[in-house]
């Protein structure tokens, strides 16, 4: 079974902006851009659609895998990443999504697990993510200065 999603990271990364208490999800539109550096490389998502049920279509800039679509839920949870598999990129689809976030409002100490099969047009299996909001920090960015969970 192929155990790496690019995905994963991204998701992961792009958490929990500025939360106080009990907060929910961050809105977002078309046009909305995360950067950040993790240990693979400077990566980035760019939000180009969002539908009528919330869900978000993006596209990633990441270290062989610029430039490819990525969908979300309205939760941040993965419908559809790219892969490199075999020397091609593959798209694995999720039913149901990767949990990569808890529903929100999230708040510290809030846990969240789920199984999600997987497939390619090649390949499927089974994923198993779990996670859990450890502590609250404040961090500083060129936009500001935030609470962040």
């Amino acid at each position: 079974m192929i155990r790496a999603i690019p995905a994963t990271l991204l998701a992961l990364t792009l958490a929990v902006p500025a939360l106080a208490d009990d907060v929910g999800a961050p809105a977002v539109k078309p046009g909305d851009r995360w950067v950040y550096d993790s240990g693979g490389g400077k990566r980035s998502l760019t939000v180009d659609s969002i539908a009528a049920d919330g869900t978000i279509d993006a596209t990633i800039d990441a270290p062989g895998l610029s430039g490819l679509a990525i969908r979300y839920t309205d939760e941040w949870n993965v419908l559809m990443a790219p892969i490199a598999m075999l020397g091609n990129i593959q798209y694995q689809r999720y039913s149901p999504p990767v949990c990569l976030m808890p529903r929100a409002p999230w708040r510290v100490g809030q846990t969240w697990s789920c199984d999600a099969d997987w497939c390619t047009s090649s390949y499927s299996g089974t994923r198993h993510v779990g996670g859990k909001i450890a502590a609250q920090e404040k961090i500083t960015v060129p936009a500001g200065a935030f609470d962040a969970r």
